[in-house]
């Protein structure tokens, strides 16, 4: 990337906010401009970090409807979020942070990022005690637990030691977020149980129906 290409890049990340322009900026490539953007190093000089910020916008501000996200999904824009997220600038890592989180509201690409290892840069994002990187951290992950997979691993990478550090939090937004995603958690484990339940009962109902049958034979 060049230095001189930055200003054109951030006017296509903001206009992708704008839902009528994001199918005509991504028949352009867009979506590819801001991968390959994404792909500076982490240790590469300040100005040339600037193109991982705008890259993690632009991305962020595409995938705004649930057919952009799947499409996302299929160009490289999870794996480049991924890398974005444990980025030692912390600009960076937040601005990542806002693309999992919009990324991750379909589910296929929020299980495809924890299997890339999303959680773990997340879980240390939503512990660093900067006020806007928590915000964003905990607002990815509570989109990430949304499937079963996805919260079985959260918890086996230290995610219930984060929630409990977020729910002191003094940010409001961040106490909000660790709720919702204590919710998650919980109606996930109800769910589990309740299948667990379903199955059990659904055996036991075929066991007897089996009994019943070899009853019926010894009976003849």
């Amino acid at each position: 990337p060049v230095l001189d290409q930055l200003p054109a890049a951030l006017a296509i990340a903001n206009l992708a906010t704008n839902k009528m322009l994001r199918v005509r900026l991504i028949k352009y490539r867009a979506l590819q401009l801001f991968v390959e953007m994404s792909k500076v190093s982490s240790n590469a000089r300040r100005d040339m970090q600037d193109f991982q910020r705008v890259a993690a916008l632009g991305i962020r501000n595409l995938a705004g409807s649930f057919d952009l996200r799947a499409l996302a999904g299929k160009m490289g824009a999870l794996e480049a979020v991924v890398k974005m997220l444990r980025s030692k600038d912390l600009d960076v890592a937040r601005f990542a942070a806002k693309a999992a989180s919009e990324l991750s509201l379909h589910e296929e690409n929020g299980r495809k990022m924890v299997l890339a290892g999303a959680l773990k840069p997340l879980i240390d994002m939503a512990k660093s005690g900067d006020a806007y990187c928590e915000t964003e951290a905990v607002a990815a992950l509570a989109n990430l637990a949304m499937g079963d997979d996805n919260q079985k691993q959260f918890m086996k990478e230290g995610g219930m030691a984060a929630i409990e550090v977020m729910t002191l939090s003094k940010n409001p937004r961040v106490q909000h977020n660790a709720k919702r995603l204590i919710s998650r958690l919980r109606l996930a484990k109800m769910r589990t149980a309740a299948r667990f339940a379903a199955q059990m009962a659904a055996s036991q109902k075929e066991l007897q129906r089996k009994r019943e049958a070899m009853g019926y034979m010894g009976g003849d």
